[in-house]
């Protein structure tokens, strides 16, 4: 089994490249439920979803592996979770987004939350954002992996 760090660096890893993709649901019903709800949409709304989608498929696996105390512990340690909760960090999405204010991030959740996706959300220095469900439609236009 791996060491913890080591898993811990193939988390970070694997979600800065889920960062560069798109979510799991198709783009164009994506983009139409946008359009109905009159949001506009940007990469940052994309990522953001991306980034949010992999890491509660990162903390199924890894509890499968190390359990899941453990593995939102990794998680924390990678960066990904807040230090005192389990959500993924705003700091680390307005990374990804490219900003320099995480009011960015919070205009993008509060777009996604127009559209139907259940995102639980922390204020404040430590906080951050957890993806808890997402649309009927969506789920329905989701592709396997």
């Amino acid at each position: 089994m791996a060491r913890d760090d080591e898993i811990a660096v193939l988390t970070q890893s694997r979600l800065e490249r889920v960062a560069r993709s798109r979510p799991r649901g198709d783009l164009w019903e994506f983009l139409k439920r946008a359009y109905e709800k009159g949001v506009k949409i940007d990469a940052g709304h994309l990522i953001i979803l991306s980034v949010l989608e992999e890491a509660n498929r990162l903390l199924d696996q890894l509890s499968k592996t190390v359990g899941e105390k453990r593995a939102k512990q990794i998680l924390k340690e990678a960066g990904i979770y807040t230090k005192t909760g389990n959500y993924v960090s705003g700091e680390l999405l307005k990374e990804y987004i490219n900003r320099e204010s995480r009011v960015a991030v919070h205009n993008r959740v509060k777009d996604l939350r127009k559209m139907g996706f259940k995102i639980d959300g922390k204020p404040g220095p430590d906080g951050g954002y957890s993806l808890i469900q997402v649309p009927e439609w969506y789920r329905k236009s989701s592709r396997e992996d």
